[in-house]
C-alpha cells in the first residue's frame, strides 16, 4: 500500500482541507507500515510470544528517527529534512519578557508572519504541517525502514507500528515531532494447531 493524491494528511490531526479528524499522517503511515511489512494475518498454527516494544526515537540502535536527510533539496523548509518528521518553530510575535515566549533566534520556522490586521499564520509553517503524499510516502519508506531494521537486531518479527504526534514547548522553541514504537514478538509454529478438514455436514 501507499498514498496517492488524496492522501495529504496534517501532521498531528485530520487531513490539509481539514476533513476527517480521527486520523492524522502519522496514524496513516503506521497503519500502511504495519500493512505492508507486519503482521496482519496470522498463518495457520503459528503465535507469536516473548513480545518486545521498541520505542523508535529513543532506542539506541534507532539513531535514524530524528537524523538529517541528505537528500533534501530544500534543507530547512521543514519538508523531508528528517528521516522522520520533526518541525523546529518559534514566534517573533511574542512578548520576550514573558516566560512562555518563543522568540526566533534563527534556524527556525516562523509560526506568525505581519497581518494587516495584526499576527497571522504563517503559510510556509502551514504547509510544514500538511504532509502531502509525496511525503508520506517518503515517511512511510523510513518507517517500513525502521521496523525492519530491528528484525535482525532483536531476532523477533515484526508485528505492529504506532506512531503519534507530540511536542515541547520551551522557553525559547517549539519543538513538534513524532513518536513511534514497534511491536515485535518470537514466532512459533505448532502442527496440532493446524486447521483439519472434518468434511462436510450432513
Amino acid at each position: 500500500m501507499s498514498f496517492g493524491p488524496s492522501d495529504n494528511w496534517k501532521a498531528n490531526i485530520g487531513k490539509c482541507d481539514d476533513s476527517n479528524q480521527n486520523s492524522s499522517a502519522p496514524d496513516k503511515i503506521a497503519d500502511y507500515a504495519t500493512w505492508n511489512v507486519g503482521v496482519m494475518m496470522l498463518e495457520a498454527g503459528t503465535w507469536y510470544d516473548n513480545i518486545q516494544i521498541v520505542f523508535y526515537s529513543q532506542y539506541p540502535e534507532a539513531s535514524n528517527w530524528f537524523a538529517e536527510n541528505p537528500n533534501d533539496p530544500n534543507h530547512g523548509d521543514w519538508i523531508i529534512d528528517y528521516f522522520q518528521w520533526k518541525l523546529d518553530a518559534c514566534n517573533s510575535f511574542c512578548d520576550p519578557n514573558n516566560y512562555d515566549c518563543d522568540p526566533c533566534s534563527g534556524g527556525e520556522l516562523d509560526s506568525k508572519i505581519d497581518g494587516e490586521d495584526g499576527p497571522v499564520d504563517n503559510p510556509a509553517f502551514v504547509d510544514a504541517m500538511c504532509i502531502d503524499y509525496p511525503e508520506m510516502n517518503y515517511y512511510l519508506a523510513n518507517a517500513e525502514a525502521e521496523a525492519q531494521k530491528f528484525e535482525p537486531i532483536l531476532d523477533k518479527t515484526f508485528m505492529h507500528m504506532e506512531m503519534g504526534f507530540d511536542f515541547t514547548l520551551l522557553p525559547h522553541q517549539d519543538y513538534y515531532f513524532w513518536t513511534g514504537k514497534g511491536t515485535y514478538g518470537k514466532k512459533q509454529f505448532d502442527y496440532t494447531r493446524l486447521t483439519s478438514d472434518i468434511g462436510p455436514c450432513n
